[in-house]
């Protein structure tokens, strides 16, 4: 049976900050500003991990994870740098299969119940500040196109004009099967994109 409040009483001993979470250790960035109260999933699952038996590698979670407003869960994964799909959702199901052994959990629950919303660097995959930087994918582009674009685009969870190619299908893989919703956003969108999330 899924023990919500013990959910909630231990992600209380992980509270931190949205900025905390989207910090890049390799570059010591962080991805957000945002103060905003979070949890820490990447020491829960540290802590987790260091209790079991394993002989060998140490599965990953996402994160961070924040309440909406109607009391249930949202799941975030920053990536500053490069973004492996099969990584991604490695991490997402190693973070829920946790929830799922240590307070029963189900499927159902998350399928029904929680969000998901994966957070990228657009300038390392295309985006605006790398055509700048590449005369071979520089575009003429009338001024200000690119903010129509990401005004237009943040309307829609997964535009496959907005995000990279091979992030394309993340919802189809997980939305419906393991969380209610996918929503992939960079990293300048992030707070319109949290805050719709939240609400809904």
């Amino acid at each position: 049976m899924f023990d919500h409040e013990a959910l909630r009483r231990a992600s209380a001993q992980y509270k931190t900050t949205l900025r905390e979470t989207s910090c890049d250790d390799k570059n010591r960035k962080h991805m957000v500003d945002s103060t905003a109260e979070a949890v820490n999933v990447d020491q829960m699952m540290v802590d987790y991990v260091d209790a079991l038996p394993l002989q060998d590698g140490r599965p990953r979670s996402v994160d961070a994870m924040i309440e909406k407003a109607d009391g249930t869960e949202c799941l975030i994964e920053f990536k500053n740098g490069s973004v492996s799909k099969d990584e991604v959702l490695n991490k997402l199901y190693a973070t829920l299969l946790m929830f799922q052994d240590k307070y029963g959990l189900p499927v159902e629950y998350a399928r029904e119940h929680i969000s998901f919303v994966l957070v990228y660097n657009r300038e390392k995959y295309g985006g605006r500040g790398a055509a700048a930087s590449d005369p071979k994918r520089r575009v003429n582009q009338a001024p200000g196109y690119g903010a129509i674009q990401v005004s237009v685009m943040g309307r829609s969870k997964e535009s496959s004009v907005r995000h990279p190619k091979h992030l394309r299908g993340i919802g189809n893989s997980v939305e419906g099967v393991f969380v209610r919703d996918c929503n992939l956003c960079d990293k300048s969108d992030f707070e319109t994109v949290i805050q719709r999330v939240v609400s809904a």
